[in-house]
């Protein structure tokens, strides 16, 4: 119980006003803590607006169509793979270990994508993070098609999956900040 309800001679609240006091006391917490950071920043050289942007209702029905999207094509990428590795073990002369070395290499580069990818979140912002891994995935895919040998192909895999790594690091936190409770 919250103190609104011990100064009422110890009568039991409703569980709907408890969470109305709780939810006007948080408001007020949070009002007062950007009021805080609005004081802290006047003297700074960094526009307040910026702290101002509205986000709407859809907003997180957007962020959640093209992180949607992003992560389906990325997934795309690994079923291709796995559909094409008969065609690149007769093209490069692959044996069953070199070919398995090609999925290895990719989730390897995803792991360390992951890594890098919330650390580039943090310092970048989620929005930007997931531009900048589409658009370093999608330029690693497009050079596997100017590869000459199987080593060529297995680095540029594992580069690209850096991006995969990132961009699932990267939406799956957008969403979960945008997406209602």
């Amino acid at each position: 119980m919250n103190a609104q309800c011990r100064i009422e001679n110890n009568q039991e609240c409703s569980r709907e006003r408890q969470e109305f006091i709780e939810k006007i006391s948080n408001n007020f917490l949070k009002y007062k803590k950007s009021q805080n950071l609005l004081e802290n920043l006047k003297d700074k050289d960094i526009s307040v607006s910026v702290l101002y942007t509205r986000v709407n209702s859809n907003t997180w029905k957007i962020a959640f169509f093209f992180s949607f999207i992003a992560l389906l094509v990325d997934g795309a990428d690994f079923m291709l793979l796995s559909y094409s590795l008969t065609s690149l073990k007769a093209e490069f002369g692959l044996s069953t270990f070199q070919a398995g070395a090609l999925g290895s290499a990719s989730l390897a580069g995803m792991g360390i994508g992951g890594i890098l990818g919330g650390w580039a979140c943090d310092k970048f912002g989620r929005v930007r993070t997931i531009a900048n891994s589409v658009t370093f995935f999608s330029v690693a895919t497009c050079l596997l098609g100017f590869t000459q040998s199987f080593e060529q192909f297995m680095a540029l895999r594992f580069i690209g999956a850096l991006g995969i790594g990132a961009l699932y690091m990267a939406c799956n936190t957008l969403m979960a900040e945008y997406v209602p409770n």
